[in-house]
């Protein structure tokens, strides 16, 4: 689909994050657990709203005040059928 960007990037580099994802109205985090909360914490730092299907085992709610001081949603732990499936367009 020509309509959707995708990025390869080493998620290590916290530095690089906000010119990254700076053309993205929603992140998908997709990465593997032990990498989803410092993903996770670094998208809501850009601003971005975000659907991880991570599945981290850190607390997300350790994010809550985080995402509401950068007015972002992030719906966590989304699943992905049933839960990606069902909002996807």
């Amino acid at each position: 689909n020509p309509s959707i960007n995708t990025r390869q990037a080493d998620l290590q580099k916290h530095s690089q994050y906000a010119a990254m994802l700076a053309p993205f109205d929603l992140v998908v985090c997709a990465v593997p657990g032990f990498m989803g909360f410092a993903t996770l914490r670094q998208v809501i730092l850009c601003g971005k709203n975000v659907v991880d299907i991570s599945f981290f085992p850190e607390d997300a709610h350790h994010l809550d005040h985080l995402a509401k001081e950068y007015n972002v949603t992030a719906i966590v732990d989304c699943g992905v059928a049933p839960g990606m499936s069902n909002f996807i367009l």
